[in-house]
């Protein structure tokens, strides 16, 4: 069976976006905060917080194929909730800690990078955890490493646009984009880095390594362990 890339047409920005309020509020409001040690098609809802495990072998295995396309943000004066993974490009989080230093207070975040791993878990819970549209995974804006959801977002939107960022407006309030240039598209490297992870630890049942989402991936993902592979990097 061929993989194939979902088809980007017609998205504003090339990027679908989810609403984050709701999100990020069942995020916070799930009793449930420790790994599940189980696949990703049996893990139960509603915080992604219990993928941790292969977010983070993910988001290392992104850095292994293209250096420093995400880097941790977590020395600056920042708060972030379970669920949130302090890595962007390079350049937007230069833009952040330009912010932040402008403002002069810790800035609290419910959200920045989320994994494929994660997009999945809220896209197969969908309306069952108040999450009524949800991305297909690779296809958020909050897989491009440009992204953000803050708390206050009223008191940091003058400082966040002075430094390249640029809200979204009464659509999704909390969240803000890295606009500026000198950045990449990393989905395909986020599909990529899950295919070899795959493929390392099932070398009798591999799929393309091609960086698309269709029907070898996603079935690989949602047989992937949410506590992470054994074979990775």
């Amino acid at each position: 069976m061929s993989d194939t890339t979902v088809d980007r047409a017609n998205q504003t920005g090339n990027y679908d976006f989810d609403p984050c309020v709701e999100i990020n509020q069942g995020e916070a409001s799930s009793g449930i905060r420790a790994s599940f040690d189980g696949l990703l098609q049996d893990a139960p809802g509603c915080s992604t917080s219990i993928v941790n495990g292969l977010s983070q072998q993910l988001i290392h295995q992104m850095n292994l194929i293209l250096p420093d396309a995400l880097v941790s943000f977590d020395e600056l004066d920042v708060e972030l909730e379970d669920a949130a993974f302090p890595f962007l490009q390079p350049l937007a989080k230069q833009g952040l800690q330009q912010a932040i230093q402008e403002r002069g207070i810790k800035m609290s975040i419910n959200s920045a990078y989320r994994t494929i791993a994660q997009q999945l878990l809220l896209y197969r819970w969908g309306i069952d955890c108040g999450y009524p549209v949800v991305a297909l995974p690779g296809q958020s804006n909050h897989q491009s490493g440009l992204a953000l959801d803050v708390a206050d977002p009223d008191g940091w939107q003058p400082f966040l646009e002075h430094h390249g960022w640029r809200r979204l407006g009464d659509f999704d309030p909390p969240h803000f984009d890295y606009v500026g240039e000198g950045t990449q598209d990393l989905r395909d490297t986020a599909m990529l880095a899950l295919q070899k992870l795959w493929n390392k630890n099932h070398p009798n049942e591999t799929i393309d390594e091609n960086g698309g989402y269709g029907p070898q991936t996603e079935d690989a993902l949602y047989r992937s362990p949410a506590m992470g592979f054994e074979i990775a990097a």
